[in-house]
């Protein structure tokens, strides 16, 4: 994509706050805490899946949690975990891949 660009100072420093009530806002997350025990950690990951058509701009916003037993997750186990996530969604909402 060619129209990528580098996030202003202002963008940099209102993101964390966005992406973290984006995050509590979620089915996802609500479910998690539910689920979760006293200071379980958790992994929040976002898979973003845009319309093929650039013009529109329209995005699906996928989240999803990963608890390892690790602080960080290596690449694999991202890479591993999306492959999985992806497969699945592209079997039960076939629209957002359109």
């Amino acid at each position: 994509m060619s129209n990528k660009k580098a996030l202003s100072q202002t963008e940099e420093t209102e993101l964390a706050p966005l992406i973290i009530n984006y995050v509590k806002q979620t089915m996802t997350f609500r479910q998690w805490v539910s689920q979760s025990e006293l200071n379980q950690r958790m992994h929040f990951l976002i898979n973003i899946y845009g319309s093929k058509d650039d013009k529109k701009g329209e995005v699906v916003l996928r989240p999803l949690i990963s608890n390892p037993d690790a602080l960080i997750l290596t690449p694999t186990e991202v890479i591993e975990l999306n492959t999985q996530v992806i497969k699945a969604d592209r079997m039960r909402h076939p629209e957002w891949f359109r």
